[in-house]
């Protein structure tokens, strides 16, 4: 039997409603309908991590040369960036490296205690640039398709794109 439930819907949150009501009409079916297949896919995500946070740390910025230069003394990046958060792809050569791509970069990603994912693009030997971004979804997300796999499994499911043809 339906329960009736009742939402209240913050201002600033009115135009994602607004967006809801027209998927809905679109696809044929209530509001309701729709909000609910978005829970079922997103909830195991949080679901599954529960518990598992950690305090994550990746260094970010433009490469840091040594101040004596010295073979054993590799470049670094200038700044220490924290979350909580749980890796999903975690750094490291086997889990993170895309080799198709010729910059050398390397990805990993989170999901932060927060529900978004985090995405840390370096260079292992600090020679270029190092980010950390954070997207509301793994929709969102431009990763090479590996890494885009392997963060879309650990989030328990696969890597989907919707198609409206």
């Amino acid at each position: 039997m339906p329960s009736a439930k009742t939402l209240y819907v913050r201002e600033e949150d009115v135009p994602i409603w607004e967006r809801a009501e027209q998927a809905a009409a679109a696809t044929r079916q209530s509001v309701s309908q729709l909000v609910a297949a978005a829970l079922r896919r997103y909830l195991p995500s949080l679901s599954a991590s529960e518990g598992m946070m950690e305090e994550i740390s990746v260094k970010v910025g433009d490469r840091v040369t040594p101040l004596h230069e010295h073979p054993s003394s590799p470049a670094d990046y200038g700044r220490t960036e924290v979350f909580t958060g749980k890796w999903l792809v975690p750094p490291g050569e086997d889990q993170s490296r895309f080799t198709r791509e010729t910059t050398g970069y390397h990805y990993a990603v989170a999901l932060t205690k927060r529900g978004q994912i985090a995405v840390w693009r370096y260079h292992p030997q600090a020679l270029r640039e190092a980010v950390l971004d954070v997207f509301a979804s793994i929709q969102e997300v431009d990763l090479p398709g590996d890494i885009h796999d392997k963060a879309a499994a650990a989030l328990g499911g696969q890597a989907i794109t919707w198609r409206d043809i």
